[in-house]
């Protein structure tokens, strides 16, 4: 909601910045990656697992969350780095596997309908919802705006309390961070 359809209407037609962003975040960060490790390995510095793990994160895409909030903490061009993680991770489904193929001769499988459907669900359907409520319904837009610092730490808070909920998911700690985050949205809600 926070994004205007124009920027993101602008990022998508940059084409040679979105062509350098991702022959960058795939072909040389993972050569580059690639190089060193081997290096690093015939030297004895590195363990061969090491190296090839190294090897392989430097074939997927970035995650979106780090892109976004990075990208916000730096005041940079929010649109394109949403739309630039959002098509990474889409050919990052194809490309991922054939570049660690290529650097590893490893072999795998991957749902990619599975992948697709939380993909859309958890990245596309959020963006498209968001900017069309915040063309066609001016309220939702002016509420946003006046609490999008309030959006901003809540979204923060989630993060932090899914990393906790994760860490400590077969804890009985699980409710009370459920709970803490529940009253949180609830003020900012009323906020």
């Amino acid at each position: 909601m926070g994004l205007n359809s124009d920027e993101f209407a602008t990022a998508i037609k940059q084409f040679k910045f979105n062509g350098y962003v991702h022959f960058f975040n795939f072909f040389v960060d993972s050569a580059v990656v690639y190089g060193i490790s081997r290096l690093l390995y015939k030297v004895g510095a590195m363990s061969i697992a090491l190296a090839d793990g190294m090897t392989i994160a430097s074939c997927l895409p970035l995650s979106i969350s780090m892109v976004i909030a990075l990208t916000a903490s730096s005041n940079g061009d929010q649109a394109a780095a949403v739309f630039n993680a959002a098509f990474g991770n889409m050919v990052g489904i194809f490309l991922s596997p054939v570049l660690i193929l290529m650097y590893l001769g490893s072999k795998g499988s991957v749902d990619l309908l599975d992948v697709f459907v939380k993909l859309t669900l958890r990245v596309l359907l959020p963006i498209v919802v968001g900017q069309i409520l915040r063309k066609f319904v001016p309220a939702v837009r002016a509420y946003a705006d006046k609490r999008k610092v309030y959006f901003k730490k809540y979204q923060e808070w989630g993060k932090f309390m899914s990393a906790l909920a994760k860490r400590f998911q077969n804890s009985g700690l699980m409710s009370y961070f459920r709970l803490a985050s529940s009253c949180l949205y609830c003020v900012l809600y009323i906020l």
